[in-house]
């Protein structure tokens, strides 16, 4: 959906726009470790272990890929900073 929303050449926050966004507060029900940005329809969740694990990426992608009919986030991609 994101790049439904955004268009084919939209392009997601850079770590610098996800670390200013968290240091204003700008979270999700108050989880210091999910970032929103409304404008682009999009959350991200950071953090290191135990917080945030692989598992967990992995996780949705399969649930989405395997249970369509089930309600997954999207994950759009993973990177370590």
């Amino acid at each position: 959906m994101f790049f439904t929303h955004n268009g084919p050449g939209a392009t997601f926050p850079s770590a610098d726009q996800v670390r200013v966004k968290s240091e204003a507060g700008d979270h999700v029900l108050d989880r210091k470790n999910t970032i929103i940005f409304e404008s682009l329809g999009l959350v991200v969740k950071l953090g290191k272990e135990p917080c945030v694990t692989v598992a967990e990426g992995q996780c949705l992608w399969w649930l989405r890929r395997h249970l369509p009919s089930v309600p997954v986030p999207e994950m759009y991609g993973w990177t370590e900073d």
